[in-house]
């Protein structure tokens, strides 16, 4: 890259003046040079920034979408909750039962993740791009992003886990062998309400800010 920019500025010395001096960095050191007077590598800079808060506010979304799933599944278990503790399922062994199924939710989601990137990066590689001047697109597959995903997504799956288990551990044996709607009553802000309001919140800025980008 450095020696095909050099040969572009020594053949077009007038439009391409100062254009020799190339330099690549790792993103991490990106930050340094938002105080700096050069405006393309501001502009750099705030555009992979941008796509950054689009990936986590995705991220976001999904998270909270799998909890309110795993809170609405937890209240329709509330009578099988309560005959395990019935016939004398500890607390403790019932809360183990509840992140076990999380873990395993969160170990398919990400080898279906995992998959779905593979094939959407050879995918997207093979579209050809009606760019004016020969344009190519390479997409690796990092296996360090991947890892660090995949403790992200477990993390994030284990951690709204422990919301049904604290339900768990609320529910007592008479109230729980109840119907579902009389056992759990109304309330004006449930876990269920406040996960749908954040999922709302979050969508609608990741679409405004999608729409901007």
């Amino acid at each position: 890259l450095a020696a095909r920019a050099k040969a572009l500025e020594e053949t077009y010395p007038d439009e391409n003046r100062g254009f020799g001096r190339v330099q690549l960095l790792p993103f991490h050191r990106f930050g340094i040079f938002l105080s700096s007077n050069d405006q393309g590598m501001q502009v750099i800079v705030l555009f992979a920034s941008l796509v950054m808060v689009l990936v986590l506010l995705l991220a976001v979304v999904a998270c909270i979408n799998v909890a309110g799933l795993l809170v609405a599944r937890s209240m329709a278990r509330r009578r099988e909750i309560a005959i395990r503790l019935s016939i004398g399922c500890g607390k403790m062994r019932l809360a183990r039962l509840l992140l076990a199924e999380s873990l395993l939710l969160a170990l398919g989601g990400i080898g279906l993740g995992a998959l779905l990137s593979v094939w959407l990066s050879q995918l997207l590689v093979s579209v050809p791009l009606p760019f004016p001047v020969p344009f190519e697109v390479e997409v690796p597959v990092d296996a360090h992003l991947l890892a660090y995903l995949a403790m992200l997504v477990g993390l994030a799956t284990l951690l709204v886990g422990l919301a049904p288990v604290l339900q768990a551990f609320r529910i007592s044996v008479a109230g729980g062998m109840a119907s579902v709607s009389s056992a759990a009553g109304f309330r004006r802000w449930s876990l269920r309400n406040i996960l749908v309001t954040g999922q709302v919140a979050v969508s609608t800025l990741l679409l405004i800010t999608t729409t901007l980008f």
